[in-house]
């Protein structure tokens, strides 16, 4: 059975950012201390949003997957995290980066929701600019080690099996 990595696949795209902007990638809403600005945040805000209802074939189903990753750039800067977000947006697009997604499993699809998330922080507005990304993955369930049931039973009488 091959299960979606989600370590991995995270490792993966936050290493590929910070490689690319040789800026920081933490965990949106994480505990620590914030990082100096610029820095990016992620969420997998959809970690499994299956394509089709799968492919069985020899004992295993087969089905894609999508993953999308919302990325948010901070700063102080309005133009800086802008230009951050549509770097990022753009490398991903790139086919040196669709080769290292291909390399380790995974697809780019497309991006969506680029644009403005700043808040308000205090006395002052930490400027937010960001995207959501789409990936896609396969992933196979093989049934020879999955668990099945012979029938049910209810009200004392037994069906299927």
């Amino acid at each position: 059975m091959v299960l979606l990595d989600y370590e991995k696949i995270v490792r993966i795209v936050i290493g590929m950012i910070k490689e690319k902007t040789g800026h920081i990638v933490i965990e949106a809403d994480g505990i620590g201390k914030q990082p100096a600005y610029p820095f990016c945040t992620y969420t997998v805000t959809s970690p499994y949003l299956s394509q089709h209802r799968g492919v069985y074939e020899g004992g295993a189903i087969t089905e894609d997957v999508d993953l999308v990753f919302s990325l948010t750039w901070c700063s102080n800067s309005h133009l800086e995290v802008v230009s951050l977000a549509q770097q990022t947006a753009t490398y991903f697009k790139s086919v040196k980066a669709k080769q290292v997604l291909h390399d380790n499993g995974l697809a780019f699809i497309r991006t969506d929701g680029f644009g403005n998330r700043d808040t308000f922080i205090t006395i002052e507005t930490e400027r937010r600019h960001g995207f959501d990304m789409r990936l896609r993955t396969r992933v196979i369930h093989d049934e020879e080690n999955g668990e099945y049931f012979e029938g049910i039973e209810i009200n004392n009488e037994t069906l299927g099996g």
